[in-house]
């Protein structure tokens, strides 16, 4: 395969009208779609001319024969820094976590590639490596010299991101653009301006009485379902009869108000409620939701009050309200789509308000021309139907103030029974604040490209990468189009599904398919990689097959895998927390590309079979050398250790995570969370 790649036309491109993609499209940096400037971006030579420290030094040297072992430590990084939290996209890796990777396989001015870049953390990374601040710095160079390595080359890498979703590429180009281009004061200024016209104009909405001679400004509003009971077909609001504010818990058990049956939820009749959608000039139905209270401030101080009149009063006001224009594309159906038409939500808008729908759209007109439309997107997560209440032991939802919301789930359109609707100028206000903290780093935009399209199409040429670093799907556990159907229905330029690699039963998508599908992406990555580097690959699943799927798909496409070790974000996602199957940390695969493409493809060969006894043998000299209190002696990391074990020896992994720790609960003894053999106890 040569040049470009066979980025065939428009194959694994956006859908959308050709003035909606030229309008979200800034090229050279950025195109919503192939990008055509990707061959130039790539042959431009590592000058190292930039002015940051050791650059000129390196400038004036004799390029040196690249002699990089594979990064073998592993690597725990949070999520604190305020740039990773100024979008919430579904998967982020923290760019001080990838910093590690860029200068220990790369040089300033070398060519960093991410064909699954998400929301652009790679290329930030690359940025950082020219900027880092003292706390980054230090803590670099003290691990290097801890694992016996050299001082690292700080100076800007360079990075070429590519995804199939113009969501994802869209919200990478503003990440970059936020580190290399914007200023603080200037961009906290220009958010300033918007947000105080927009008050003007529709702060009316978020206003409740005090008292006689004062109001107050609404922080938020907790509304719930209302079901009718099946016994007598009484009213049943489900905040009133199934939470237990003494004990701050819902109840799985609750009388009927009406006629005092024991009732459990999934018993319970959704209510609906017949309206008028201006939008789509017809009537529509939608699950019925009463408020039920409301957070303020007055004079100063916080306080809660139930919804009176003058409330109801309002919120009908508001209903009648003509907003600016909004998108109201209709959701499709999907793994996830029917998360949504449980409560009758089948087009975009209706996951809103009508109140945060209006400041949603006022904001994403005067934004959207400045360049600062992703952080209207940034808030609408937080500001739509899917922000679910944790219920506090003292009263009330827990809220910004006093605690934590039990926030959206991730990976779903799930709507809650129990939802909170913050005030959506307020989530602005917080993250332009957020978003100007972290901007302006003394990067420079000209180092990152991005394009929009299939990874297995890069536009970028042959063996002119110097490292891969990519987070790719894991199997079924993200349905990325489904979910940035969202965001997309704003930008009017949609994700082309049929190139997504991932596992999904509504397009009949299976583990089959997806193989294949990763198989093309690698070797396309393989492609582009230079001979002899290496590409990193975090991944987790607590399927086997997909892990086998996956490895099968390395070998296939050429690649040899050199070191399998831990990332940890520190921060666990719902699903972590929630489910007894799940895996708390990613697996960071390195795989090189051989030398000699002949030797690779020989490695590619059936796996061998790896057997759960071979696994649990495992597990067992794993607990015999472990010191008693170590952590390592937790599941989840003991079932990361297994699986890494059957990687680096080319085996299958004989056990996905739900059996993993089933095994470890029936042979081993449990203590605090870590595992023993059984004469450790004693």
């Amino acid at each position: 395969m040569a040049g470009r790649g066979g980025s065939g036309g428009r194959a694994g491109s956006p859908a959308g009208a050709a003035r909606a993609i030229a309008a979200l499209s800034d090229p050279p940096h950025y195109t919503a779609g192939p990008n055509p400037s990707a061959a130039e971006f790539a042959a431009r030579t590592n000058d190292h001319s930039n002015d940051h420290e050791n650059d000129r030094a390196s400038a004036k040297t004799k390029p040196r024969a690249y002699d990089r072992a594979p990064f073998a430590s592993d690597v725990s990084e949070g999520r604190g820094d305020p740039l990773y939290n100024a979008h919430g996209y579904h998967t982020k890796i923290p760019p001080r976590a990838i910093v590690r990777y860029l200068v220990h396989y790369t040089r300033p001015g070398d060519l960093v590639y991410d064909g699954f870049c998400g929301s652009g953390m790679t290329g930030v990374a690359a940025q950082l490596c020219g900027a880092p601040d003292e706390e980054l710095r230090a803590a670099v160079e003290r691990e290097r010299r801890a694992a016996g390595r050299d001082a690292p080359e700080w100076g800007e890498r360079r990075a070429f991101l590519s995804d199939l979703s113009p969501a994802a590429t869209f919200i990478a180009d503003s990440f970059n653009r936020a580190v290399s281009e914007w200023q603080p004061a200037a961009l906290a200024a220009e958010c300033a301006a918007v947000e105080s016209e927009v008050e003007a104009a529709l702060g009316w909405m978020f206003e409740t009485r005090h008292d006689a001679r004062a109001s107050g400004r609404i922080i938020h509003t907790l509304w719930s379902d209302v079901f009718a009971c099946p016994a007598c077909a009484g009213e049943i609001v489900y905040w009133h009869a199934a939470v237990d504010r003494a004990a701050g818990a819902i109840r799985a058990r609750f009388a009927c108000p009406s006629c005092s049956a024991s009732l459990a939820k999934r018993d319970l009749v959704r209510a609906w409620d017949d309206v008028d959608d201006r939008a789509l000039g017809r009537r529509v139905r939608l699950a019925r939701v009463v408020p039920i209270e409301i957070t303020y401030e007055a004079n100063g101080r916080r306080f809660t009050k139930a919804p009176d009149a003058a409330d109801r009063a309002l919120l009908d006001r508001v209903r009648a309200f003509a907003p600016e224009p909004h998108p109201t594309a209709a959701i499709p159906d999907g793994d996830k789509s029917g998360d949504a038409f449980s409560a009758g939500i089948r087009h975009v808008h209706h996951l809103f308000t009508a109140r945060n729908l209006a400041v949603l759209a006022a904001l994403w007109s005067r934004l959207r021309p400045r360049g600062l439309g992703w952080l209207v997107t940034g808030i609408m997560q937080r500001a739509s139907k899917q922000h679910q209440v944790a219920v506090s032991r003292v009263g009330g939802p827990r809220a910004r103030d006093g605690g934590k919301t039990a926030g959206h789930r991730r990976g779903t359109l799930y709507i809650p029974s129990n939802q909170i609707e913050f005030n959506a100028l307020e989530l602005f206000r917080e993250r332009a604040r957020a978003v100007a903290k972290a901007c302006g780093r003394r990067a420079r935009r000209e180092n990152v490209m991005i394009e929009t399209c299939s990874a297995a199409r890069s536009s970028l040429p042959d063996a002119s990468v110097d490292y891969v670093f990519v987070d790719p799907p894991f199997g079924g556990n993200i349905q990325y189009s489904e979910l940035n159907q969202v965001w997309e229905a704003w930008l009017g330029v949609t994700t082309r599904a049929d190139d997504e690699a991932v596992i999904n039963q509504t397009r009949k998508r299976d583990l089959a398919q997806y193989r294949l599908l990763m198989e093309a992406c690698f070797k396309d990555f393989h492609r582009v990689l230079k001979p002899g580097r290496f590409m990193t690959l975090v991944f987790h699943s607590s399927s086997s097959a997909v892990w086998n799927a996956l490895h099968e798909a390395l070998l296939a496409a050429g690649f040899a895998l050199a070191d399998v070790r831990t990332l940890d974000k520190v921060i666990e996602t719902h699903t972590q927390r929630t489910s007894a199957g799940a895996v708390q940390k990613d697996l960071v695969i390195t795989a090189v590309r051989p030398r000699q493409i002949a030797a690779g493809r020989a490695r590619a060969a059936a796996l061998a079979s790896g057997t759960v006894e071979e696994a649990w043998r495992f597990v067992q000299r794993r607990l015999r050398r472990l010191p008693l209190a170590d952590d390592e002696r937790q599941g989840f990391l003991l079932y990361d250790r297994m699986v890494a074990f059957h990687l680096r020896r080319g085996r299958t992994v004989p056990l996905g995570a739900p059996a993993f720790y089933a095994g470890l609960q029936a042979r081993f003894r449990e203590r605090g969370r870590r595992y023993f053999l059984p004469g450790q106890i004693e």
